[in-house]
């Protein structure tokens, strides 16, 4: 906290936006307790902002300008720390603040500005928050004492002061954040700074046409993505997709800079090296026609399983996320040693993996090549992911009944994602789609909706921009609806035999939820109360 006070203490700090999420709240906490002579701002009124207000009635000596921005706060500020969803570009209160010599942060800045812990840094475009919280689980399966923080969890400033140079910390982090941290390193620039973000191990998830409401274009969209590894050197490294056209670019930009590169992908080494030259595949990760997933930590080495098959998330997209994840929580593991008081977990019969109930000692997925710690780390994390069973509004499964499987994929905010729900399951299941457009291209999805058994659309926006697309390709729906409650007791009524219900909505939230937390929140308790 010292380096915190040194930093704000007696300054005069404006946070702009201070949100529901918890980033501007943790931000406004931090510097309050920092010394800090704060104002927060927000466009929304108290009654909006009520649960962050509530938390903020500890500091009395916040100012709160609500409902409004007013100049002063700006013009008057030595730093603003302002929100991810604000546009930095032509927004004249930032501009205000600029001209008169403040400087522009952020809680990940903040962060970065504080804290010696190691970072790993996720970025891509779907994945980030299963392949984030994937990597952490399996640093802390590995014995590694880890934090996660970023876009979709707590703001890191909440656990700053706990960090050292022993807790690794995974950092997810948007597009939108990612090109605040840009600006930031503008600023930095006239005293030389290298750029602020650096992370030891990247991983970059595949690449799909997301906000493009925001940007102007795809170009754009990317070079934001691409502040991920910009400033990684040598001793760094970064996992690229081989399924995604994007892959490539970004490995050859890294390669320039010294930077190791790892692949990963959902297809045989064969099909991916179409992608990425077969060289390159020597550094990979890959998933086998029986539902393992291999890795070759180096050129030359025999390839190691990595992943057994018995995986509890669904579908090829979201296992492969998990193994990258593994893979990257390998390469950590390879790179510092365990802390002196780490104890291996407790994987008996037990224990969370059954699987191994009936075996002396667990089948060996090390590394044949592999000697010392790393086969020891290796067959460790195997076992540990084992009992793995993702994270909420990710393809979640969360109730039964009368041979009914409901999953939330609230998550699913772009057509690609809900695609990749319909093929993660072996059967044909009933698909919810539908909410708030974002300038997508919706025509897969009408394509692929026709694998589903039945489809029902909840109203939007996007919904509006995708009925006809499912005219035209004959794929017959229900709805649109204008609220969940009534969709599900529609589909009750309607469903008569078991099988898998999926709400995958390809599609912001917008329009009828706050977010799409909420969205998923409100799927799970309607179910609840409907089906029950």
């Amino acid at each position: 906290m010292e380096q915190a006070r040194a930093l704000l203490q007696g300054k005069t700090v404006t946070i702009m936006g201070l949100g529901v999420h918890g980033g501007g709240c943790a931000a406004a906490c931090f510097c309050a307790e920092a010394g800090a002579r704060l104002t927060v701002t927000d466009l929304r009124n108290a009654d909006a902002l009520t649960p962050s207000l509530k938390r903020l009635r500890a500091y009395p000596s916040i100012r709160f300008t609500l409902g409004e921005h007013r100049l002063e706060d700006f013009e008057n500020a030595h730093v603003v720390i302002k929100n991810p969803i604000v546009k930095g570009a032509h927004n004249i209160y930032l501009s205000a603040a600029q001209r008169a010599g403040a400087r522009i942060e952020t809680d990940i800045s903040l962060f970065l500005r504080l804290s010696p812990a190691p970072l790993l840094a996720v970025s891509g475009s779907k994945g980030k928050s299963s392949t984030a919280s994937a990597l952490c689980y399996s640093l802390h399966a590995l014995g590694f004492p880890a934090f996660l923080g970023g876009n979709s969890t707590v703001s890191p400033l909440e656990f700053v002061r706990h960090t050292t140079p022993a807790t690794p910390v995974v950092l997810e982090l948007s597009s939108w954040q990612l090109a605040d941290l840009r600006a930031v390193d503008a600023q930095d620039h006239t005293v030389h700074h290298a750029g602020l973000l650096r992370p030891e191990i990247a991983i970059m998830t595949p690449i799909m046409a997301d906000h493009q409401n925001w940007y102007a274009d795809m170009e754009s969209y990317v070079a934001d993505k691409q502040v991920l590894y910009a400033h990684q050197g040598t001793h760094d490294t970064l996992l690229c997709s081989a399924d995604d056209g994007w892959g490539p670019r970004f490995a050859c930009e890294a390669q320039k800079n010294g930077v190791r590169v790892f692949w990963y992908t959902t297809q045989s080494p064969e099909t991916a090296c179409r992608v990425c030259t077969p060289r390159l595949m020597e550094r990979a990760l890959w998933r086998a026609t029986d539902g393992t997933y291999w890795a070759r930590f180096a050129e030359g080495d025999r390839a190691c399983m990595l992943i057994p098959p018995q995986l509890h998330v669904p579908g090829r997209v979201l296992q492969t996320q998990v193994a990258s994840a593994a893979l990257a929580a390998l390469l950590f593991a390879q790179r510092h040693s365990l802390p002196p008081s780490f104890c291996p977990p407790c994987f008996c019969a037990h224990s969370h993996s059954p699987a191994y109930a009936n075996h002396a000692s667990p089948p060996d997925y090390a590394c044949p090549s592999a000697h010392g710690p790393l086969q020891e780390h290796t067959r460790r994390l195997a076992q540990a992911l084992e009992s793995y069973t993702g994270i909420e509004h990710r393809l979640e499964f969360f109730y039964e009944k009368g041979g009914l499987r409901f999953y939330n994929d609230s998550a699913s905010t772009v057509p690609e994602a809900t695609i990749a729900a319909l093929e993660a399951f072996d059967e044909s299941v009933v698909l919810i789609v539908g909410g708030t457009d974002k300038n997508a291209d919706y025509q897969p999805l009408a394509q692929a909706a026709a694998k589903a058994h039945a489809l029902y659309l909840l109203a939007g926006s996007a919904t509006a921009r995708l009925q006809p697309l499912l005219h035209a390709a004959q794929v017959p729906f229900y709805g649109p609806f204008t609220s969940l409650e009534v969709l599900l007791q529609d589909l009750r009524a309607r469903q008569k035999s078991p099988g898998v219900i999926v709400f995958s909505p390809g599609a912001a939230s917008f329009e009828l939820f706050a977010h799409e937390f909420e969205r998923g929140t409100t799927f799970k308790s309607q179910v609840r109360i409907i089906f029950e």
